[in-house]
């Protein structure tokens, strides 16, 4: 029971995560295409099933990676699909020379990468559009920098619970 409990807790996770950064996505992309989430999570399934059965990790979307993507220009699913392979590639090919990066160096990189995704401009954008967008977003925000993704992922669900139930009555 406790390996269904943490397989099942995983499987809502990343897929909360990746409904998130599906949505982020959306947003960021110039050409305002919106992803099918129905078949992400259908591929996001198929993938963690053959990722289990040869012994890797659960696979989600990753913000990082695809707004990377789109900050480079790509257009097609190519750009994602080159990107796997040249992790898979480093990963079997110079193990150990990635292992030499520093921490602080990655650190620093998803620092970056965190700053352009969270400008301030976005900040006073979001101020503008009112109160009842602000909020949730500010503190979704503080919510991902002071704790885990799964109590970022239960905030969020709470707020918006929250938000729903007062616009109710």
């Amino acid at each position: 029971p406790a390996i269904y409990t943490i397989g099942i807790t995983m499987a809502v996770v990343a897929s909360l995560e990746t409904l998130l950064c599906v949505e982020a996505t959306d947003k960021l992309d110039p050409f305002k295409r919106v992803t099918p989430t129905n078949k992400e999570l259908w591929a996001q399934g198929a993938g963690n099933v053959v990722s289990g059965l040869i012994g890797g990790l659960p696979i989600t979307q990753v913000i990082v990676r695809s707004s990377a993507n789109i900050q480079s220009g790509a257009r097609t699913k190519a750009s994602a699909f080159i990107h796997g392979s040249l992790l898979l590639v480093c990963a079997y090919a110079i193990p150990k020379v990635l292992n030499m990066i520093p921490l602080a160096a990655l650190a620093a990189i998803l620092l970056i990468v965190g700053w352009k995704l969270a400008k301030p401009a976005l900040f006073i954008a979001m101020w503008k559009k009112g109160q009842s967008e602000f909020i949730p977003f500010t503190v979704t925000v503080v919510g991902i920098v002071l704790t885990d993704l799964l109590t970022h992922l239960l905030t969020h669900i709470l707020i918006n619970a929250l938000r729903a139930f007062r616009h109710t009555f």
